[in-house]
């Protein structure tokens, strides 16, 4: 899980891979690609990451 911290970084990859496209396998009528994940440091703090527990949430109204 990321947090993006600025949408650019989505059209240069998007730009990237059209110029550059990473490996894929082709398996049946399936197609697997390569994930990117390297997006370098951070150049701005993005805070804190939560990943919240949906067995945990509360109805608060009845019904």
């Amino acid at each position: 899980m990321v947090k993006i911290e600025d949408a650019s970084i989505l059209e240069r990859d998007v730009q990237d891979e059209f110029e550059n496209p990473l490996p894929q396998k082709h398996l049946d009528a399936s197609t697997i690609y390569l994930s990117r994940n390297n997006y370098g440091p951070p150049s701005i703090p993005t805070g804190i990451i939560q990943i919240a527990d949906l067995d945990l949430s509360v109805r608060t109204k009845p019904g």
